[in-house]
């Protein structure tokens, strides 16, 4: 990203995300971009951007599926809004070498 806007900063967090610790995680960022491998710290992190009024965007894969979505606070539907109920355990996950597409000729 900084290659196509040197005035963007990645700031890589190398935390466990909680609903404690979040908010004081995110405040002061333009924009938080996640692409972590469960959903309760997605809902942390999107219960902390909606109270820091904060946009977040985020991408998923298991297997061959994938999804990614923007929540831009008091304009579109939040993370829970639009995944409620939604749980880690029952869920397969991504195994050490990650997710491939099946290719056909």
């Amino acid at each position: 990203m900084s290659e196509l806007n040197p005035n963007v900063e990645i700031q890589p967090i190398p935390l466990s995300l909680n609903v404690d610790n979040a908010p004081d995680i995110i405040k002061g960022a333009d924009v938080v971009i996640d692409g972590l491998d469960a959903v309760e710290p997605r809902y942390a992190i999107n219960r902390a951007c909606v109270k820091l009024k904060i946009p977040y965007a985020f991408g998923a894969a298991i297997e061959s599926f994938g999804s990614a979505s923007t929540i831009i606070p008091g304009e579109t539907p939040c993370l829970e809004c639009l995944y409620h109920g939604i749980r880690d355990e029952g869920h397969p996950r991504v195994p050490w070498w990650g997710c491939f597409l099946k290719l056909y000729p």
